[in-house]
Parts: C-alpha cells; structure tokens; sequence
C-alpha cells in the first residue's frame, strides 16, 4: 500500500514539475504579438492602434485617425522598448519609448500638427489576450495653420485599451 501511495505522490509531483516548466517558458509577448487598441492620449490624442511585438522585447505600433466631423486626419508610429519583456510569463512589463505622429484639421483655420512622445509607462497583457498600457512621458508639438504657429513642450499622459491575438 505505501508503495502505492509512493508511486502516485510520485506521479502527482512529476505532473506538478512538468506543468511548471511548461508555463514558465510561455511568453504572452511571443504567443500572441499581434494587438488592435484605442488610445487616449499619445501622439495624436485618441488613435486607433496596431502593434506587433518583433520579439519580447521590441514593439512596433501604428496609429490612424480619420474624424469626419471635425474633418481631421492623423498617422502616427513609433516604438517601445520592453527591458524584461523576454521573461517567462510576465504579464506586466514597464517600457520606454519614441513615437511620432503627424495631424492635418481641415476644419476651420486648417491646423499641421507634428508631434513627438518619449513614453515611460507599464504594459499589462492577460493570458487571454486582454491588453492595457499607461503611460507619462515628455510631448513636443508643433502646430502651423493659417492665422498661427506655435511650439509646445509638455508632459503627455496615455492610456491604451485592447486585444492581442
């Protein structure tokens, strides 16, 4: 009987020991790169996101924004550095990072805004795919129409809600 019961600790264990070792080299930033967000805040105030995790630790992204009402348009890219994004099963990850994006306004006085974001933020990535980021970081924006110009420096809070697949 106590040999029985030996085996099946035995067992038990082996299972406990092999699962772990499973989990722990699974990389949400690896399994699931891919990601489609709304952001508020960021280079051009409130975008739609796509970005892609080259590896676990360098993510790429893409910003639009098309608002036919105030009749605007804007682009955006830009990149973040995640320092321990290549770790086993992390979930949150802080990042730096440099974005740039470009905004035209139609309406009215027609506003070109260039605008520029040094990010230092956390990322949060569910095994399910949820995904949330915020960040603070130096804003430098440059606007030019017809009746003004001006430079301004500032700092830029963002907060991006999305899915990874």
């Amino acid at each position: 009987m106590k040999k029985i019961l030996l085996i099946i600790v035995a067992i038990l264990l082996s299972n406990t020991s092999f699962a772990q070792i499973s989990d722990s080299n699974s990389n949400i930033r690896e399994t699931k790169p891919l990601g489609v967000s709304i952001e508020f805040g960021g280079v051009l105030y409130t975008s739609v996101v796509v970005d892609y995790f080259v590896t676990p630790k360098i993510n790429i992204e893409f910003n639009g924004i098309f608002i036919k009402i105030e009749e605007h348009y804007g682009i955006g890219t830009g990149v973040k550095y995640h320092p321990w994004g290549d770790e086993a099963n992390r979930k949150w990850s802080p990042y730096i990072g440099a974005k740039a994006g470009y905004i035209k306004v139609f309406f009215v006085n027609q506003m070109e805004y260039v605008n520029f974001h040094t990010p230092l933020g956390i990322n949060y990535i569910s095994p399910k795919g949820f995904d949330f980021s915020a960040d603070l970081g130096w804003f430098h924006e440059r606007n030019q129409g017809n009746f003004e110009s001006n430079i301004n420096n500032y700092v830029m809070a963002s907060l991006k809600l999305g899915y990874r697949f």
